[in-house]
């Protein structure tokens, strides 16, 4: 179990709290503080679970992500966020699903998505829209390439070949790994019966916006280029998303939506520079 966590003390230990009530034994919980926050150190010291502490780099929850997978030792990876709760019988219910489809497609090639209870809305794992968005309902014979991150279980050896991208600061970060995720080869699979409960926390969402449309266009034109190899529809992503962006922050704003969609753009452009 791998929790990233940045100053949010009161949120950390009720998510360390809803560990202990687990039917299905945790093997471990990994904590990676990217706040350096010594009272997020005692909460942890005091959980009811035992907890391996780490240090985060303190550049984005990408590299968060795997500096807590750097210190993981058990078979299965689960991720919650400081701010979501594990219910009771999540995992049991998660790692029945995988056993079943390891029967047909292998063990340690499934990672099993199940649904998020977010503001009251339970939350599956919807697939990317042209424009990037996860809001595509997926048909019931297709093959998922996305997945609900707080509900979600990996064998650990999709780590051994694949990690979180580090110029992730927030926002599809697990968008980018689970569409790499399927196209090497693991399959992602649904159960509706593994819900967690993720109660948004307003703190530590400073400059959440351009976080988040930066990483959407620099994660969805790389999808295409890189891990669907469609040149053409990436000429048309980077054509029509710059447009969309500038459409949509001067929709909200006015004018003064100009300044926010050009930051945007120019962030997602460093990104993809930096990625070549």
């Amino acid at each position: 179990m791998c929790v990233c966590t940045r100053n949010r003390t009161t949120e950390l230990a009720r998510t360390l709290a809803s560990l202990s009530r687990s039917t299905y034994p945790i093997a471990q919980v990994v904590v990676s503080d990217d706040g350096h926050d010594g009272a997020t150190e005692a909460v942890c010291r005091a959980a009811e679970v035992d907890v391996d502490y780490v240090l985060g780099p303190q550049r984005g929850l990408g590299a968060n992500r795997n500096r807590a997978l750097a210190a993981v030792r058990s078979d299965l990876v689960v991720f919650l966020d400081d701010d979501c709760l594990l219910l009771p019988d999540f995992l049991d219910a998660a790692v029945a699903r995988m056993r079943s489809a390891e029967q047909r497609h292998g063990d340690e090639r499934v990672i099993v998505s199940g649904r998020e209870r977010n503001r009251g809305h339970l939350i599956s794992a919807g697939d990317q829209t042209f424009l990037g968005f996860q809001s595509r309902l997926y048909a019931s014979d297709e093959r998922l390439r996305s997945i609900v991150i707080n509900a979600t279980v990996f064998p650990a050896s999709v780590f051994g070949r694949l990690a979180f991208d580090p110029q992730l600061v927030y926002g599809y970060e697990e968008v980018d790994l689970a569409t790499r995720a399927a196209a090497s080869g693991w399959v992602i699979v649904h159960c509706d019966d593994a819900i967690n409960d993720h109660r948004p926390s307003p703190r530590g969402r400073d400059d959440y916006d351009r976080h988040v449309e930066a990483s959407r266009l620099y994660v969805t034109l790389r999808r295409y280029a890189r891990t669907d190899r469609a040149p053409l529809r990436a000429a048309a992503f980077a054509i029509v998303a710059p447009g969309h962006v500038a459409a949509a922050n001067i929709r909200r704003r006015g004018v003064a939506g100009i300044g926010p969609a050009v930051r945007t753009m120019m962030l997602a452009a460093r990104m993809l520079w930096r990625s070549r």
